[in-house]
């Protein structure tokens, strides 16, 4: 059996789907901070048009963050907070009547995927340990006065000249 050496790599999947969301988060932000009555209006969650601003501020504080942290992965944990405060935000909205019809049940589940998802990714690691066998184009159990005795293997002896 090789011998095997345990190393890390960049788990280059998971910081790729951090980035996605960190892109996203930033757009998410953006329509927050741009069009917080409109959203308002739409799901009926209760409070100031501020709030909606303040949470689309911190999503796209968190998409910077994970954009340009060395560790997107990690970073993506603030994602997640921010869905528990924005679940926390929809559930007063799901009884109330003064709103379109399943708008809040319909924010809530665009939320409960998103955190889904957060989770998901932000339970993996910006790097993984992987094995590797341990490989030496050098075998130590051949010294050079076995070749030269011809003790070793016959495709690993040295053509001595006659002379």
């Amino acid at each position: 059996m090789a011998e095997q050496h345990r190393r890390t790599r960049i788990n280059s999947q998971a910081q790729s789907m951090a980035r996605a969301l960190g892109w996203f988060s930033i757009a998410l932000g953006v329509t927050e901070l741009l069009a917080p009555g409109t959203i308002k209006r739409n799901v009926g969650t209760p409070g100031p048009k501020g709030l909606v601003q303040g949470y689309g501020m911190r999503e796209i504080i968190a998409g910077i963050g994970i954009l340009t942290s060395p560790t997107p992965v990690k970073m993506v944990w603030g994602r997640v907070a921010g869905d528990a405060l924005d679940i926390a935000t929809l559930l007063p909205a799901l009884g109330t009547r003064d709103r379109a019809p399943m708008a809040a049940e319909g924010a809530m589940l665009f939320v409960g995927a998103a955190t889904a998802l957060d989770l998901y990714v932000a339970m993996q690691s910006d790097e993984v340990e992987v094995a590797t066998p341990v490989r030496s184009g050098l075998r130590l159990d051949m010294r050079p006065q076995a070749v030269q005795d011809g003790l070793a293997p016959a495709h690993r002896r040295l053509e001595q000249p006659q002379g």
